[in-house]
């Protein structure tokens, strides 16, 4: 059983050593490469298309992505090959699929962009892209959602290079394309993709060889400055066409390859993120019902595990992913935490996202319980008052040295009198609480409940002649003797104090939880304080503090 206050912090931890394998970069099989060019083009339906270049065109491919199988080639319509089509895209608007191409006709050598459009899959209506121009216009895309295609555009100026331009599509139209200014520099950039969150990946030549950049999103048609992608992604050979699924990145390279031809490979996108759980003081106080979960947004359990005397635990988390992380006690099915997560996707850095649990422990409660009459020991509950007024009213005390160190209780203590009962009740109820756990079995048996109980006078000294005067106490069950008679000193009030509000809280629980339970799982500890004067008000120092712990025990 725990109660903790928790803080959720996000921070960033710099590794030293080679990130090279955790990319786990591989090259495609045989059935997807061959010793023929390949170029991954799009992705679609859960699916990696990618075109294979024979003497004369451009192949279609798909590959089921989930299945991890299946190569099929893709009977594409007519126009496709007629027009000498190569990278291509797809959308579906209403129903309505439509491929965006790059081909060239036959009067032509530049490429152009066309557009597929068919509700059944079998007919197809051929729309030239409306912004073609004498120039080279390829690697088309659309974006996830469909509001606008990129692709690679010479324009006309010389010696430009080939840059990203990006055109709206919005009722039914294409609009003018316009350059991605911050993305575009001197040098080519091509084959630009749009992944599920809006980033955009690209090719840039980089005076040698091509090389894969990334631009993160930062709104609707806005991208950051971009930067390229580190080691084994980029080498010293060319890869181009980066398509992204989920936390993998597809791109053609030409690596390794002695004949320079362009191989499709794979590789993790983000280096792997981290949930560590640390307990700032030691978790064997608690049950080990407590339970941490991770589920998805679907609720699909990720990882679950039990708390335990475990001091830390780590958990490897997908990037780019939104977790629901909760902890919760399964006996009592109290929930103690609750927090949702969306881990980054990082290619330079670790990510480690830290909850400290802080015990606070409120299993651990302290209680001031103030003002008896001066002198008095008993707290000040109705009860005790008018037992003490009959005291004085037939001269049982009050008359001589040995009892005159004991206050009339005044009309003062009757009015505060309810605010001790509170006092005593919401302690009683935090062990009863504790006690209905022991019973369902949620807090183990060998961890029984400490009540520390300590009392305090005020710095007045007694007389030398002050006397207990009422029976001798011989408790047992409270470790607590003194012999009627006794003399009295400060230490001894005080601790008579704890040891009468330790009998009240008893004579409460005894009601609700039995005394059996009181025997099998409560421990006292009844300690005098001595007096205090660390305020001038004396009726504030005259008080008990109530302290609830667990107590380990060896066996």
């Amino acid at each position: 059983m725990k109660s903790f206050s928790l803080k959720l912090l996000i921070f960033y931890l710099m590794v030293f050593h080679s990130l090279s394998s955790d990319f786990e970069l591989r090259k495609l099989p045989n059935e997807i490469n061959s010793s023929l060019d390949e170029f991954p083009s799009t992705i679609f339906d859960n699916k990696l298309y990618f075109i294979r270049k024979d003497k004369t065109s451009f192949i279609p491919f798909s590959f089921d992505l989930r299945l991890n199988k299946n190569v099929n080639q893709i009977e594409f319509p007519k126009e496709y090959f007629n027009l000498k089509g190569s990278f291509f895209s797809f959308y579906n608007f209403d129903d309505e699929l439509y491929i965006i191409f790059a081909g060239r006709t036959k009067k032509k050598i530049d490429n152009d962009l066309f557009i597929l459009r068919s509700k059944d899959s079998k007919r197809y209506l051929l729309m030239p892209f409306a912004y073609n121009t004498q120039r080279f216009e390829s690697h088309p895309q659309f974006s996830k959602d469909g509001k606008f295609i990129i692709f690679s555009f010479e324009p006309p100026k010389i010696n430009q290079g080939t840059d990203i331009y990006l055109s709206n599509y919005y009722d039914g139209a294409f609009t003018k394309p316009k350059p991605l200014d911050n993305l575009n520099t001197g040098a080519n950039e091509i084959t630009p993709f749009i992944d599920e969150r809006g980033d955009l990946y690209f090719a840039r030549f980089d005076s040698t060889d091509y090389n894969i950049y990334k631009a993160e999103s930062n709104g609707f048609l806005s991208w950051n400055t971009p930067r390229k992608l580190p080691y084994p992604i980029n080498t010293e050979a060319n890869e181009i066409a980066p398509v992204v699924y989920q936390n993998k990145i597809f791109f053609a390279s030409d690596r390794n390859n002695p004949d320079k031809n362009f191989d499709i490979y794979v590789a993790n996108l983000c280096l792997p993120v981290f949930l560590e759980v640390n307990f700032n003081e030691s978790a064997n106080l608690f049950s080990s019902f407590d339970k941490i979960s991770i589920t998805d947004t679907l609720g699909n359990i990720i990882e679950e595990e039990y708390l335990g005397n475990d001091t830390q635990l780590i958990f490897a988390l997908q990037p780019k992913q939104t977790y629901k992380i909760s902890i919760k006690n399964e006996c009592t099915n109290d929930e103690y935490f609750e927090k949702n997560v969306t881990t980054l996707c990082l290619d330079s850095l670790y990510l480690k996202y830290s909850i400290p649990l802080s015990i606070t422990n409120d299993l651990t409660k302290e209680k001031n319980i103030k003002f008896f009459p001066t002198g008095y020991y008993r707290p000040i509950t109705k009860k005790n008052l008018r037992q003490l007024k009959k005291l004085f009213d037939y001269n049982l005390i009050g008359n001589d040295d040995s009892t005159s160190y004991i206050e009339y209780p005044q009309s003062l203590y009757f009015d505060i009198s309810d605010t001790v009962e509170q006092s005593l009740n919401e302690i009683a109820n935090h062990i009863v609480h504790f006690a209905r756990l022991y019973k369902m079995g949620c807090l183990p048996k060998r961890k029984p409940l400490k009540v520390e109980v300590t009392g305090f006078a005020d710095p007045r000294v007694l007389s030398p002649r002050a006397r207990f005067i009422e029976e001798t106490i011989n408790d047992n069950y409270l470790n607590f003797y003194l012999e009627k008679g006794s003399p009295l000193t400060n230490e001894i009030l005080s601790k008579l104090r704890a040891y009468y509000t330790a009998k009240e809280l008893i004579e409460i629980l005894s009601r609700q939880v039995g005394y059996d339970f009181l025997s099998d799982n409560l421990r006292w500890e009844i300690l005098g304080g001595g007096a205090l004067d660390e305020e001038n008000d004396y009726l504030l120092l005259r008080k008990v503090k109530v302290k609830i712990s667990f107590e380990q025990q060896e066996y």
